[in-house]
């Protein structure tokens, strides 16, 4: 929208839109569980989702989202996980990222 009235150039939203194109699973990629160790990981049941979390692997791949406290209270109370295995995306990020999208053609067409 600020593109569109001038605001700002077509620069930001367009490299936006870049970022956000690679960011939608294909259902193989790529998951790196500590920054370092990378792993090819299949997902079929999750493509055409977008990643929930992300970093520059290759173009870019699933890193898990959990901050450290919340993995300590996880480990601590000992709670079954609410499921089980790498998921690389959610219906929330994939709603919000179709969204974006969606706003992006409006304003740039």
């Amino acid at each position: 929208m600020l593109a569109r009235r001038g605001y700002i150039s077509w620069d930001i939203p367009d490299q936006m839109y870049r970022v956000l194109d690679q960011l939608q699973w294909a259902g193989i990629g790529y998951y790196s569980p500590d920054g370092t160790t990378v792993y090819r990981i299949y997902k079929p049941d999750h493509r055409g989702g977008f990643i929930v979390s992300y970093a520059p692997i290759g173009s870019y791949g699933f890193v898990p989202l959990r901050p450290s406290l919340v993995e300590f209270l996880v480990r601590g109370y000992r709670s079954p996980p609410e499921y089980g295995g790498v998921l690389p995306t959610n219906s929330e990020t994939t709603i919000t990222s179709m969204i974006a999208l969606r706003l992006y053609r409006s304003f740039r067409s």
